[in-house]
């Protein structure tokens, strides 16, 4: 059965593609085709264009996830992020954005090395400990990415949900 378990694993993480966005200026690894919306939202940021791309995707019956990447531009954030010390707090206020959306409770929240900028990395548990949302939250000249996984408390663990967090990268 644990063999079993493992061919099954291996086999959802070996076929995923590599997706790239050229107006993002990013790519990540993803179980599915994504689709991609953008849309004006009103943020305490300020009016933004945001742009989603994302996957839902059930490799079998009890496991299900939506991958997301968002990122909106902020004019007003300093293109070089070492530039403006104020960069943190607006971390800060998207991941309390993050917590009310999602009505939930912040399991963990800590500073991210990116390369390329600045982040953190967030968990919150929603819908009564019954979901999760884990999110890498960066800054990088002027821009902001959250990149999410929703996904049932039981499956917040498997293997593709890191996978696919991790294999976000930042292009120039």
């Amino acid at each position: 059965m644990y063999l079993s378990f493992i061919g099954i694993a291996l086999h959802c993480l070996i076929n995923w593609s590599l997706y790239t966005s050229e107006l993002g200026h990013y790519r990540v690894f993803v179980p599915d085709e994504m689709e991609t919306r953008s849309k004006e939202l009103r943020t305490a940021l300020g009016k933004v264009v945001m742009h989603t791309s994302f996957v839902e995707w059930a490799p079998k019956e009890g496991q299900h996830g939506v991958f997301m990447v968002h990122y909106y531009d902020i004019p007003t954030l300093a293109a070089d992020i070492s530039e403006d010390p104020l960069n943190e707090q607006v971390l800060d206020t998207i991941v309390d954005e993050l917590k009310q959306l999602y009505d939930g409770q912040i399991l963990y929240h800590q500073a991210l090395d990116v390369s390329l900028g600045i982040g953190q990395l967030l968990r919150i548990d929603y819908n009564k400990g019954q979901s999760v949302m884990k999110a890498k939250i960066m800054l990088y000249k002027g821009r902001i990415f959250v990149v999410q996984v929703l996904a049932e408390i039981d499956w917040a663990l498997h293997d593709s949900v890191d996978k696919f967090l991790d294999s976000f990268e930042l292009l120039e």
